[in-house]
């Protein structure tokens, strides 16, 4: 067992062990310790629940059952990153001809513009938000009014991204390096082969997605999949640690909430800080939360899902946790 303390700060170490009748009645035993310990630790941070407005937290309880419970169809399984919207079209016309009828559509990696064409993927930055000129004429505005309308079964889109915005970062040279305080990082360990790599400095993190998430629901993309936030936890030294997990991981939260309503899937995350995030823990103390609860616990199951499942190798993903309702 490895722990570490990035605080400034002398820490407390909480070890946790649970019995249960099964494995995943154990697992969901320790993590709903796990949570309450957090819970008590920093019983005053706001949550993601209350600072998002009421009316978007309302709507959310109607948007997300649809999110739930339709299929989705993601492009990763069948074109990975050979993609352009020529074939995404042609895959769900193919859909269609076999009787298949999708409600969500999540396109994966390689719709971005990015920099170093010849390079591997992890040798390369995003250089804007906007889509790809290379396979993406229409750009994700054109691309969205066009699945909509041909396709009217489907009823949310959605893009994929990297927590740092793409594997390697952002393009020291493009449109975002412009716009936003960049810092080079450095990564103790990962499987990408890199040591070092251009983000966004976590001050800026929040101005970030909130631009980024306002020019996707410009664009009628009502949904994401953000990946790679296990990176954050990769930093070195420690500072970085420190000054990046839960700036990038609020910004992204506080974007998702008030612009696709939490329709969002969370992948490659579990790492404790963001599994046992104070902001995505449940509140129960004032009216005004159990008001908004029915929702919460609804978005709190999705993100903390699709933290859990992530995160699996085996190929058998699980649902180790339960929420009282």
């Amino acid at each position: 067992m490895v722990g570490k303390n990035d605080s400034l700060h002398i820490g407390q170490c909480v070890v946790i062990a649970a019995l249960g009748t099964t494995l995943e009645n154990a697992i969901a035993a320790a993590v709903a310790r796990a949570e309450d310990v957090v819970r008590r630790s920093e019983p005053s941070l706001p949550t993601i629940w209350n600072k998002a407005s009421g009316e978007i937290m309302s709507d959310a309880i109607k948007d997300l059952q649809g999110w739930f419970n339709g299929l989705t169809y993601c492009t990763w399984n069948a074109l990975g990153q050979d993609l352009d919207q020529g074939k995404i079209h042609n895959t769900l016309q193919v859909l269609i001809e076999h009787g298949i009828t999708i409600t969500n559509l999540l396109i994966d990696d390689n719709w971005q513009s990015l920099d170093h064409a010849d390079a591997k993927q992890f040798e390369r930055g995003w250089i804007d938000f906007e889509a790809s000129d290379i396979g993406f004429p229409d750009k994700l505005t054109g691309l969205a009014a066009t699945i909509r309308h041909n396709h009217p079964t489907i009823q949310h889109v959605g893009v994929w991204h990297g927590i740092f915005r793409y594997w390697d970062g952002v393009s020291p040279d493009g449109g975002l390096a412009k716009r936003y305080s960049l810092r080079s990082v450095n990564k103790g360990r990962d499987y990408c082969d890199r040591d070092s790599f251009t983000v966004v400095d976590g001050d800026d993190a929040s101005r970030l997605y909130e631009d980024f998430y306002g020019f996707l629901k410009k664009s009628g993309i009502d949904s994401d999949k953000v990946d790679t936030p296990y990176l954050l936890d990769c930093l070195c030294p420690s500072k970085d640690r420190r000054g990046m997990i839960r700036k990038y991981n609020n910004a992204w939260l506080e974007a998702s909430a008030k612009y696709v309503s939490m329709r969002v899937i969370s992948w490659m995350a579990m790492i404790p800080q963001l599994l046992f995030s104070p902001e995505l823990l449940l509140k129960r103390t004032t009216d005004q939360e159990q008001q908004n609860r029915s929702c919460a616990i609804l978005t709190t199951f999705s993100l903390r899902s699709s933290h859990l499942i992530s995160g699996t190798s085996s190929g058998t993903p699980t649902m180790p946790f339960s929420l009282d309702t």
